[in-house]
């Protein structure tokens, strides 16, 4: 009897080691997936913070593409106005040069 008693305690001993390693082991796992977690969760926050970024600076390159666009379109409308008075100057310039040369024609025609 006190054989299987000793064999008993011995198998009890060696059993509470085993769980006792074993929960060692759960609590190590549990505290690397926590880690893992953590990590998972700061790489999701940087993930999106990221996304937010990319997509400020889409929008601020579509606000910078419209504003190129009203700029063309301005200067478009500014060159087109430059050419409208180039020409009124032109043919103002070349009506007066008209009427000088009937003016002077006319007196040339009454002097002689």
């Amino acid at each position: 009897m006190i054989l299987y008693s000793t064999l008993a305690t011995i198998a009890a001993v060696a059993l509470g080691l085993a769980v006792n390693a074993l929960r060692a082991q759960v609590r190590g796992l549990a505290k690397e997936l926590n880690k893992k977690t953590h990590q998972s969760e700061k790489q999701n926050v940087q993930i999106w913070d990221l996304t937010a970024e990319i997509n400020g600076e889409k929008d601020k390159a579509k606000t910078w593409e419209k504003r190129a666009e009203v700029a063309e379109r301005d200067l478009r409308s500014a060159l087109d106005s430059l050419f409208v008075a180039t020409n009124r100057l032109t043919t103002i310039k070349e009506r007066a040069r008209l009427r000088k040369q009937r003016y002077r024609a006319k007196k040339k025609a009454n002097n002689v």
